[in-house]
């Protein structure tokens, strides 16, 4: 995900908004040419394509030190409507060659364009694919190329780049990646540009010497959701938790006897991990010669799990069994991070890895032994995590696909992947015995929500008057703790109780709307210094 300049983002967005304007009821695209698309706005599917009037198609060829530039009438470049069940889009019909010549020769095709695709209402951007059919022989010391570039800017922030290519050149080696697709992080409505002045696309075709490309078709398609609101508010009865003495409380989990494990902060900011005794008192944690001591999960027989910061800030995992501190680090990482342990003392965590294997692994401790969990590596890189893990041995955790996070579930080695529906990252942090999970979505905006899921059913999470609210742990009962933000951040904690019936119509004082969460790099300080916010309330982000 990458972002701009929200002032930017807000000028351009009123400029383009004054084109878009009265542009939802927009006629079906029809096949034909790209000149009957120019300047107009049609619609395939759930989706409009408002395409611009700055086409600039043109041809150079370089033969026998004569050159050759002309343009290429867009009534020459044929345009094809497509739907495919929830893909919408177009192909682009292109059929162009270039070379072999001489020693001498370059012929290459250009076709640069804009438009903005726009959701329907009730309906949702998820993603966009990008394919070339093309191909590319080069025999000797010449070049071939066949690229597209396609940039879309979202209302939402989200800028994503697709750039198939076919590419070969005398010692390097062969590109061959001609078709590309990326899913947005979050669903957005509609595209609002990205450098004004600058065309959204290019598809481009080179060749020299006697090498030749061939560019047939290039296909855009854009996978769309309905737009769904948020789950019903689940009907739960909360309660403020915030100890004495303390300047904020957070919550991490709840075992089946009523125990709860987090951290606590003094006055003077440093962080101390805690467990109730059941009877409304509590007791920190400190692993001996830490700087900070973070707890994050317990199991009914009262071992911890966690993480503490040593002196010079390098974050390590901790277990704390009978009494005693053990610290719990995979070989060679450098973020090391215990989330939540079952009555078989198996652990879920995570681990940062550094370079050359850079990434974010989730792991299972077991018997002595780490079992390593890489779902499958995104776009960017490695990113899996492991949450919690429950007395069947079910794991929960988040992941990349490629760019939005999505839930997992593990048992006996299956991944079963789900989202909130309808929503954007979807983040999984705490599961029962009945495979109940609690955890945050985002919206369309990028606005943070609490969930949980239950009997199969997704309800939403709010703290009643709270900004922001992160849903930890859930027992065998259905308990629920968590963090909240007030209006000022500061953090405390809450536990919800279920109450009868499936939902209710609004929170007892009414919450806010979450703030926009701005997520920290993997590996980043702010990441590390911090391992709630690791895997909760600020869970992280791999750079591009």
């Amino acid at each position: 995900m990458r972002r701009y300049g929200f002032k930017a983002v807000l000028l351009f967005l009123f400029f383009v908004s004054l084109e878009l304007s009265g542009m939802g009821q927009a006629s079906p695209c029809t096949a034909g040419t790209m000149a009957n698309v120019q300047g107009t706005s049609c619609s395939v599917g759930n989706i409009i394509f408002n395409f611009q009037n700055d086409f600039d198609f043109n041809v150079t060829v370089i033969q026998n030190g004569a050159v050759d530039f002309h343009a290429i009438s867009p009534a020459t470049v044929g345009f094809i409507p497509i739907q495919n069940g929830n893909q919408a889009g177009f192909q682009i019909v292109l059929n162009v060659t270039e070379g072999p010549g001489d020693p001498f020769f370059l012929s290459t095709h250009n076709f640069n364009f804009s438009y903005l695709p726009q959701a329907n209402p009730g309906a949702l951007i998820r993603g966009e694919s990008l394919t070339l059919d093309a191909a590319i022989q080069v025999p000797g010391t010449e070049q071939a190329r066949v690229l597209a570039a396609d940039n879309q800017c979202y209302s939402n922030g989200i800028f994503e780049p697709l750039f198939p290519q076919l590419f070969s050149q005398s010692g390097q080696p062969l590109i061959n990646n001609p078709s590309e697709s990326v899913l947005l992080e979050v669903p957005s409505t509609q595209a609002i540009g990205c450098f004004p002045g600058v065309t959204t696309t290019t598809i481009q075709s080179l060749a020299t010497g006697a090498a030749t490309a061939r560019l047939t078709t290039a296909t855009f398609l854009y996978t769309m959701d309905a737009h769904a609101a948020l789950p019903a508010l689940a009907n739960l009865r909360y309660s403020n938790i915030d100890f004495p003495g303390v300047a904020s409380t957070q919550a991490s989990n709840i075992n089946n006897q009523g125990q709860i494990v987090g951290v606590v902060q003094d006055a003077s900011g440093v962080s101390h991990g805690f467990i109730t005794d059941g009877k409304g008192g509590f007791t920190t944690l400190d692993f001996p010669g830490a700087t900070a001591t973070f707890a994050q999960g317990l199991n009914d027989r009262g071992d911890v799990v966690g993480a503490y910061a040593d002196d010079v800030g390098t974050i390590h995992a901790f277990l704390l069994e009978d009494g005693n501190f053990t610290t719990l680090d995979f070989p060679g990482a450098i973020f090391n991070s215990a989330i939540q342990i079952n009555n078989r003392r198996e652990i879920a965590g995570l681990f940062q890895q550094g370079a050359p294997n850079f990434g974010v692994f989730g792991y299972v401790f077991s018997e002595g032994a780490f079992n390593v969990l890489d779902h499958s590596r995104s776009k960017f890189t490695n990113f899996t995590e492991a949450f919690g893990i429950n007395n069947r041995g079910e794991v929960v955790g988040a992941f990349l696909d490629p760019d939005t996070t999505r839930g997992f579930k593990l048992l006996q080695g299956a991944f079963t992947d789900f989202d909130v529906p309808g929503q954007g990252d979807t983040l999984p942090f705490g599961l029962n015995d009945r495979g109940d999970m609690v955890g945050i979505a985002s919206d369309s905006d990028f606005i943070q929500h609490g969930f949980v899921l239950a009997g199969g059913d997704f309800r939403t999470v709010e703290f009643p008057g709270g900004d922001s609210t992160t849903p930890e742990g859930i027992n065998a009962s259905g308990r629920i703790v968590g963090v909240y933000t007030d209006a000022q951040g500061v953090f405390h904690s809450f536990l919800a109780e279920p109450q009868a019936g499936n939902s209710q119509a609004a929170p007892s004082q009414g919450a806010h709307r979450n703030q926009q969460t701005q997520l920290p790099g993997c590996g980043s300080s702010e990441w590390q210094k911090h391992p709630e916010n690791v895997r909760r309330s600020m869970p992280c982000k791999p750079g591009r």
